[in-house]
């Protein structure tokens, strides 16, 4: 194998590897907004279920969606459901 095809062939490889990656990432990146957003809207249907009505406001229902913990959580539950598939493939 000479030098050229020694380059062709480097250069596919990494071309393939390259679009591997993408692809994995674009999937997980799906995963992990979807899990991120309904865990958050989780949280506000939690709240919406648990509210008293005759005392819950509104200033309590943007406290909700405006929580910064929540957010975090969210984005945390995301991020081990993400963890959890590279662990654990299906089959």
């Amino acid at each position: 194998m000479n030098f050229n095809e020694s380059l062709r062939s480097a250069a596919h490889s990494g071309a393939l590897l390259t679009q591997r990656s993408i692809a994995f990432a674009r999937s997980e990146m799906k995963a992990f907004l979807g899990c991120a957003l309904g865990c958050y809207l989780g949280f506000i249907v939690l709240f919406l279920l648990k509210a008293d009505p005759e005392t819950a406001t509104f200033g309590d229902f943007l406290n909700v969606i405006h929580s910064s913990s929540k957010i975090a959580a969210s984005f945390l539950a995301a991020a081990l459901a993400v963890a959890l598939r590279c662990l654990f493939p299906r089959k």
